[in-house]
């Protein structure tokens, strides 16, 4: 009778954590670039064999910024060929660009699917409807780093241009967690309470049906330590209606005797996220995000103080840029 048991268990935890779920690949090989404007550069049909090939990150200020004042300050043209693995069928599918400066427009196959401003955060498309998934898809990005009209207006250093940071093609289920929120996870934590002695965690963000019919989802919270140690680990059931968005709010129950987080001790937890399909358990969308606990506070008399500590506070400036990379910094 155990033994049974046991294997219906087993199986039942096989089936559990079934699914694709959510897939992520950086597409940073194998680019063109024109540094120039270009009637027609984001034509499917285009043939960049004059194009400079490189790999992302990009700058184009990487040499003429250190040498002389009048650096190029202008748009400039990116090409690439997609073609969609097989493992992204049935899936929405996002484009993610972690920077580029200043303005982005973005072109799929000919079509504008379009633009954003700011060359220091992140943005992301949803290009499901535009992708071909029967042959090869073309993505063209016209950069441009010489507007006016975008922060910051005036300052002492270079406005570099290009895509500077990793480009990531996303696949998600039907159910996931909201893509559309400025290129966030989608998932936002905060420490409500913080001690030596305990702690809680709030988590709130918004869950996305695109689905035609009414879904029933677990939703799992989960935290473990640096150990894969589950220290905590709860779960409800969210239903959520054909194409609507579904925001949830929710707070831990008391982690206890939580490790601080310090300049001496920066020690991480794991929060993960977890959707599965009520029914079938199919594992629909997961995130996992690192997690601290520490307070803090500030006295008149006393300065900063860090976990109930004096922690004094140094300051630094550093440019984001070094010289033949410009702003394409590499991960090391």
């Amino acid at each position: 009778m155990n033994r049974i048991f046991l294997t219906v268990a087993l199986l039942v935890c096989c089936i559990w954590l079934t699914g694709a779920g959510r897939q992520r690949e950086t597409i940073n090989e194998n680019w063109y670039f024109f540094r120039g404007d270009l009637p027609g550069a984001e034509q499917a049909d285009l043939d960049p064999a004059t194009w400079q090939p490189i790999n992302l990150p990009h700058c184009w200020n990487a040499v003429d910024s250190y040498q002389t004042q009048d650096y190029y300050r202008g748009p400039g043209w990116y090409w690439k060929v997609i073609t969609l693995p097989e493992r992204y069928r049935g899936q929405r599918i996002y484009l993610r660009f972690d920077g580029a400066s200043l303005r982005a427009d973005v072109y799929i196959n000919g079509t504008y699917i379009g633009h954003h401003k700011g060359g220091y955060t992140a943005f992301s498309f949803d290009m499901t409807e535009y992708l071909h998934t029967d042959r090869p898809n073309v993505l063209a990005v016209r950069v441009d780093n010489s507007e006016q009209d975008i922060p910051p207006l005036s300052a002492d250093f270079t406005f570099f241009g290009g895509i500077y940071r990793d480009v990531w093609l996303m696949g998600v289920e039907e159910v996931h967690f909201d893509m559309d929120n400025m290129a966030s996870p989608g998932i936002f934590m905060e420490t409500p309470q913080v001690s030596g002695e305990a702690a809680t965690v709030r988590v709130h963000g918004v869950v996305t049906n695109r689905s035609t019919k009414e879904r029933q989802v677990v939703f799992t919270r989960e935290i473990r330590d640096t150990e894969n140690n589950v220290v905590l680990r709860e779960s409800n059931r969210l239903t959520l209606k054909r194409g609507e968005k579904t925001p949830f709010d929710t707070q831990t129950g008391k982690i206890k005797a939580p490790r601080l987080w310090s300049p001496e001790d920066p020690y991480l937890y794991t929060f993960t996220c977890r959707l599965n399909d009520a029914r079938s358990g199919e594992l629909l969308d997961e995130l996992v995000q690192p997690l601290g606990f520490r307070w803090f506070g500030f006295d008149p008399q006393t300065g900063f103080s860090l976990n109930g500590k004096p922690c004094k506070l140094n300051g630094v400036c550093r440019h984001q840029d070094q010289q033949y990379l410009g702003s394409a910094l590499t991960d090391d």
